[in-house]
């Protein structure tokens, strides 16, 4: 039976990659079983019909497929999609991803999610949503990949414009952390109040009253003085400025650079500082101790160090260091487990939440 509607589209305004286009989302296609072996494909009129362009396009395009062993030819009858030794994959994961290339923790929970969904017999890609002109988002690549086969996409960042595109092309999607939208299929919340409650438990204990929260001024706390505030703790904020118009490429060095241009005027001033310096970026961190050490600050007695980590990368410092640490390595394989439920039962699980762990000091 001849399929007449395609399971993906072209972009037309893309004139000159018409045929590389329809030759991987076809391949595409089949790779994710929206094509099975057996299947009769749609003739080169009826392609070129469909996706409304030249025959040409389908013409150059089967010829390769065929080379390729994924289709058989059958002259004036259309093409089948030819058997396979192995099972094609039981459906197509689509990860949506940050605009900056650097993002290393999206990265990680990638790679985690894929490879256990990959082990489970699906198809997983990513695209990556960047920023135009303006620093305003540049959606046509997202856009395109979720006219292809996409059976859920995963938005492994927080911007709900993205994830409207998922609802308006009618791809079921997940969001995580606070980007939820309503109307996907899942969300997986990230809950810091316990890490974050365990460890101003651990500052009182110790003797402090005071927080420094030092945070990138380009982004807000994400509740974090609140929670330290509910503790009975008071709360400075200490937000280092960072360059908005820096290339993505050199962002953790001018990261870096600003924490230690921030603290050397901030000492330079002999204010003092709060009993404890809590950093919401590792990178931070580690502009601000050479300044502090130089200054003859002493750790921990005149000042306690704490900072947000990531599993994996944990800071080397000759001091000990209180720590709130992701692990996204564990994230990937929570969302993979709740994006395999839904395959399987047709429900993503609500009780899948992501959430740091508090080490006390390493």
């Amino acid at each position: 039976m001849k399929t007449r509607k395609p399971p993906f589209e072209l972009d037309l305004t893309r004139r000159n990659t018409l045929a590389a286009q329809m030759e991987d989302c076809l391949r595409q296609a089949i790779a994710s079983g929206r094509y099975r072996p057996g299947d009769t494909l749609p003739t080169v009129r009826e392609w070129a019909k469909m996706l409304g362009v030249s025959v040409r396009v389908p013409k150059s395009v089967i010829p390769r497929l065929v080379e390729e062993g994924l289709v058989i030819a059958r002259p004036r009858h259309g093409c089948i999609v030819a058997p396979r030794e192995s099972l094609s994959f039981r459906g197509h994961v689509l990860a949506v991803m940050p605009p900056e290339a650097h993002f290393g923790n999206s990265n990680v929970t990638f790679a985690s999610m894929a490879r256990r969904l990959e082990d489970a017999g699906y198809l997983v890609s990513s695209v990556r949503v960047r920023r135009g002109t303006g620093g305003l988002h540049d959606f046509r690549s997202l856009r395109l990949a979720l006219r292809q086969s996409v059976d859920v996409a995963v938005f492994l960042y927080q911007d709900p414009m993205s994830a409207r595109c998922a609802k308006e092309y009618g791809v079921p999607f997940v969001t995580i952390h606070v980007g939820y939208l309503a109307g996907g299929i899942g969300h997986v919340p990230r809950n810091d109040t316990p890490a974050f409650a365990e460890m101003a438990l651990d500052f009182k204990t110790r003797g402090s009253t005071s927080v420094g929260l030092v945070l990138k001024d380009d982004r807000g706390d994400d509740g974090h003085a609140e929670m330290l505030r509910r503790a009975g703790l008071r709360v400075e904020m200490m937000p280092v400025h960072i360059d908005p118009a820096m290339p993505p490429e050199v962002r953790i060095e001018s990261i870096t650079r600003s924490a230690r241009d921030y603290f050397e005027r901030r000492l330079s001033g002999a204010r003092t500082l709060p009993d404890v310096l809590f950093f919401d970026d590792e990178f931070l961190l580690h502009g601000a101790v050479p300044i502090l050490m130089s200054h003859n600050v002493k750790i921990p007695e005149d000042v306690c160090l704490a900072s947000i980590a990531n599993y994996g990368r944990r800071p080397v410092l000759p001091f000990p260091l209180p720590m709130i640490e992701f692990n996204h390595y564990e994230s990937g394989m929570l969302i993979a487990e709740g994006v395999l439920n839904y395959f399987e039962k047709r429900s993503f699980p609500d009780g899948i939440v992501v959430s740091p762990r508090y080490m006390h000091e390493l």
